[in-house]
């Protein structure tokens, strides 16, 4: 896997947990079970004796999940993770030698950033991909809002104490990448190998990211396979007619679909669909090259869904 493709997946997954390596099999336990219920990302915290050995454990036991080396802090530990099988590196700073390695090696690198300054040199470097730690205390979504006015198309991957309350508040954020958080995994239940309740979290954190909230649905059209369908989706009981907030130039895109969506990420939405076998289009995208509309064809539907980026109806 490429480092652009490693990227694309981040964005696609929009959550990105971050854990410590107890045991290796209870990471790969773990790492199935947020894989199953719809993670395809997970970074290793490289601060245990087993940390290492984990990355290629996970890769061999779930093909599917795109496995990071994190708090990797020189250039030494970020080659041993890369021979490990790491997808990504993750540094907790900004370091130049990691960065100028991964690049001319072809390896995917999200570096620690905490200023303007840490950007640019990474920006010089070729670098579009950045950790934000810890966010919180650096400003949250108005720092990143700040920097995005000078570097319109770099995105953050934002970390450091992200509740699921947080994760609510960056996920529609068209420069936040990914969060990453532990929030669907507390440590009380991952050593007591409770899985069915990480499973329970991890699909409502993966809900909670993904946005989905109608805008409007033509019921006149919907047949009873549709009904059911839309009902499944959380669609159908929602219905409050068009939302006014809707950008004219989306209301007069070609096409009729049947209902809208807003999503947080069109990115993270397109996916969704996708593995539901779901083929979507992209019409518009934003200042940052995201898609910003998209329309999803649903056969059970009897036509498509409109997809709309919230940050697009927000954007002034």
């Amino acid at each position: 896997m490429n480092g652009s493709e490693v990227y694309r997946r981040i964005i696609e997954s929009g959550i990105m947990p971050t854990t410590f390596v107890y045991d290796v099999a209870e990471t790969v336990s773990l790492s199935r079970t947020l894989h199953e219920n719809g993670i395809r990302v997970i970074e290793l915290l490289q601060r245990t004796p087993d940390a290492l050995r984990a990355v290629g454990a996970v890769k061999e036991a779930i093909p599917g999940m795109v496995v990071g080396a994190g708090t990797v802090r020189t250039l030494e530990a970020a080659k041993e993770a890369a021979a490990a099988g790491a997808d990504y590196i993750v540094s907790p700073y900004y370091s130049q030698e990691i960065v100028d390695w991964c690049c001319g090696y072809g390896v995917a690198v999200i570096p620690g950033c905490a200023t303007i300054t840490e950007v640019s040199c990474g920006y010089q470097s070729g670098l579009r991909y950045f950790k934000y730690f810890p966010v919180k205390q650096l400003g949250g979504v108005e720092a990143i809002r700040q920097i995005s006015e000078i570097y319109s198309d770099v995105r953050y991957v934002v970390t450091g104490g992200i509740s699921y309350d947080d994760l609510l508040e960056f996920a529609p954020n068209p420069y936040v990448m990914a969060v990453g958080t532990v929030c669907m995994m507390p440590r009380e239940l991952v050593a007591a190998h409770d899985w069915n309740k990480i499973a329970k979290f991890t699909r409502q954190t993966v809900a909670g990211s993904l946005g989905l909230e109608l805008m409007y649905v033509d019921r006149s059209r919907l047949d009873a396979a549709g009904r059911r369908l839309a009902e499944a989706l959380s669609l159908y009981s929602q219905a409050r007619g068009h939302v006014p907030e809707i950008p004219e130039e989306v209301q007069n895109l070609s096409g009729n679909p049947v209902a809208g969506l807003y999503a947080n990420s069109l990115e993270r939405a397109l996916a969704f669909f996708r593995e539901l076998g779901l083929d979507g289009r992209v019409l518009v995208n934003g200042e940052n090259m995201a898609p910003v509309v998209a329309d999803v064809q649903v056969p059970a539907l009897g036509g498509g869904l409109r997809l709309v980026a919230r940050h697009h109806v927000y954007r002034t």
